[in-house]
């Protein structure tokens, strides 16, 4: 059975959920503990030629720009997320130094070009996050305002999880109590078992000077974390935080 072009009319639809599965293919090879054999050096890389591959074959679409913009992002920061020995490296602690400047100009000259086409769709908006977050690399400023700006806009037209959260914590560096406020408006059962909202809110409560609930969460969030190198982070995270704490408040 021979492979057949989509109409137009199912274009969009068919499209997303192939950027959809490539972009899931790329998180998982940045995800050790969910792999067997197979190498997540070779599925982040495969992911990325997928996403060329899905650029050169439909170059009318902007969100097919957008996502292998993203993807360059993404993948011109994988040299700074882990320590020698595996730990994971926050974004905000890594040394933009070891960012790939190739990629992100690659990146940024693939957003113009989506950007120009008119057509907004939510892996674009993703990607000019991913490119304002690689601003520091130029500036050594995170511009915190047009990131929390962007979230607004992809939570608004794209309400997922991952895009409430991410506006959570992009608002809670301007103002942790309302980014405090963001999380705690998320609808609980979403955030139940969601490792990335505990994290989040770990972070923020720690931000306004509360360690013990923020070790909470980090305890929650570890519980929920099976990558070694992130396992490790939480922990000494965990152990800083419960330092700073003294006696009196730890068992209150």
């Amino acid at each position: 059975m021979a492979f057949e072009r989509p109409e137009p009319q199912d274009m969009p639809d068919r499209l997303n959920a192939l950027l959809e599965a490539t972009y899931a293919a790329y998180f998982i090879g940045g995800q050790t503990s969910l792999l067997d054999a197979a190498d997540p050096e070779d599925l982040r890389s495969e992911a990325v030629y997928l996403a060329r591959l899905i650029a050169s074959l439909v170059p009318e679409s902007a969100e097919a720009l957008g996502f292998l913009a993203l993807l360059c992002f993404c993948q011109a920061r994988h040299p700074a997320q882990t320590a020698p020995n595996g730990d994971f490296i926050p974004l905000l602690e890594q040394q933009t130094g070891l960012w790939d400047s190739g990629l992100m100009k690659e990146g940024y000259t693939l957003l113009a070009g989506a950007s120009e086409m008119r057509q907004p769709r939510p892996f674009q908006l993703e990607a000019s996050i991913h490119a304002a977050h690689c601003y520091r690399a130029f500036t050594g400023v995170v511009p915190w305002p047009e990131i929390a700006s962007l979230y607004d806009t992809l939570a608004d037209q794209h309400p997922t999880i991952g895009s409430l959260v991410g506006r959570a914590v992009a608002h809670a560096n301007l103002d942790p109590v309302r980014g405090l406020k963001l999380l705690d408006d998320i609808d609980p059962d979403l955030v139940r078992n969601y490792q990335s909202w505990w994290l989040a809110r770990g972070y923020v409560l720690e931000m306004l000077g509360q360690p013990d609930l923020a070790s909470l969460c980090l305890e929650r969030g570890l519980g929920l974390t099976t990558d070694p190198g992130l396992r490790r982070y939480l922990t000494t995270r965990l152990a800083k935080i419960r330092s700073s704490s003294s006696p009196e408040r730890r068992y209150l």
